[in-house]
């Protein structure tokens, strides 16, 4: 199944931050990575740039098992405070799970949130184009211009592999 997660960083050495996370994230299945891009905070204000990558991850893991799995890899790699605003080292966020639509109290997927962040449909859009939303029914490409974000996002020209 492919599966897109987004990952982000704006604390310490922001892009080892995003390499080490990919390498953790190959243990778990095939894993190809799309360019870095560097972004404001989305939502907050007082913090340092972020920056962001896609990854298509295959695998046939369960929805709860992958959280688990990249909850402790951000555990692992000092994240703190997951689930609020503060700065971090890692962030990774389960986007989509091929045409999965799953919902509990731990996890939704598709993501809730990234049809209205370009900063993950921008590099989700460099891996998976055509991948359509369940959801919505629309294309990530599609997606990526009905999008009303206007923050500013950038490609680092940094390749995650």
């Amino acid at each position: 199944m492919n599966i897109y997660l987004s990952i982000g960083s704006n604390l310490g050495d922001r892009e080892k931050n995003l390499f080490e996370a990919f390498k953790r994230i190959k243990e778990i299945g095939y894993a190809k990575g799309s360019h870095i891009y560097e972004s404001e905070p989305w939502g907050v204000k007082g913090q340092g740039n972020f920056l962001n990558a896609a990854i298509k991850l295959i695998t046939d893991i369960e929805p709860i098992e992958l959280l688990d799995r990249t909850n402790f890899i951000e555990l692992e790699m000092g994240r703190k405070n997951k689930g609020d605003s503060s700065p971090r080292i890692i962030d990774i966020d389960i986007i989509l799970m091929g045409y999965i639509i799953y919902m509990d109290k731990r996890l939704t997927v598709p993501h809730k949130k990234f049809r209205d962040r370009n900063f993950v449909i921008i590099p989700l859009n460099e891996l998976g184009s055509d991948e359509v939303d369940p959801v919505t029914g629309y294309t990530i490409s599609e997606l990526l211009e009905r999008c009303n974000d206007k923050g500013m996002v950038w490609e680092t020209g940094i390749l995650l592999q």
